[in-house]
């Protein structure tokens, strides 16, 4: 069995989909779980595709999608 290498730089909330978050983010505004609560860091393979889906990603701000 293979090791998981995970990234430091990322942890994993309980989301179905853009459940990984910089450690900059300190809740989800989506599930509300809350970085100390979880700590688990992100999985390194998954990090690649959370930062290309986030680039093509609308911005949301107040509330709307821009």
């Amino acid at each position: 069995m293979s090791e998981v290498i995970t990234d430091p730089r990322y942890w994993d909330c309980e989301c179905q989909s853009y459940y990984i978050h910089p450690k900059s983010t300190l809740e989800c505004s989506v599930c509300g779980i809350s970085q100390q609560e979880y700590m688990s860091d992100a999985i390194a393979s998954e990090v690649g595709v959370y930062e290309n889906m986030a680039a093509n990603r609308p911005v949301e701000r107040e509330g709307m999608q821009v």
